[in-house]
């Protein structure tokens, strides 16, 4: 564990990843949590189900497309 939280905008997670969600939630600060195209269906469904018990915004590239974000100068 942390002693403060760590902050950043995205967290982007893929297949070889096991992550612990309340880990996640608890020593981190984001905006959101984005699952690549590679996870099966079955996991990608268990984490989506994980997250929304949580509270924890996800964006499932394999549900929503490829995920975009604008770049302001």
């Amino acid at each position: 564990d942390f002693t403060q939280k760590l902050k950043t905008d995205y967290i982007v997670l893929s297949k070889n990843s096991h992550p612990d969600l309340n880990y996640i939630s608890s020593n981190l600060v984001f905006n959101k949590l984005i699952f690549d195209s590679s996870f099966s269906k079955k996991q990608l469904n268990s984490l989506i189900s994980d997250c929304e018990k949580l509270n924890i915004p996800y964006y499932a590239v394999k549900n929503d497309g490829a995920f975009q974000i604008s770049i302001k100068d």
